[in-house]
């Protein structure tokens, strides 16, 4: 089962955030007008960004900038944890 989370402070009205659990969502690759991070908190994922792949484990950290092609799956069928804020 697949629950995230949406939030927006009205302290913060330039940030968006998201919050993942259990999620075993596959994404195509896809772009964002926002600057984005990432950090996954539990399972491994496969990250895919301009052109680039790479693993990421549990506690990383990433970036991705506006208008770049990425994406970032489970690595098994396993559900992972992450959150991503917006800016």
């Amino acid at each position: 089962m697949n629950r995230e989370r949406f939030f927006k402070d009205q302290r913060l009205p330039l940030v968006e955030g998201r919050y993942s659990l259990d999620s075993r969502r596959v994404f195509k690759p896809h772009m964002r007008r926002s600057f984005c991070m990432g950090a996954v908190n539990q399972r491994d994922v496969f990250y895919q960004v301009g052109g680039q792949s790479v693993h990421l484990k549990p506690d990383a950290l990433t970036h991705i900038n506006p208008e770049t092609l990425h994406s970032c799956n489970p690595q098994s069928t396993d559900a992972r944890r992450y959150s991503m804020p917006y800016l």
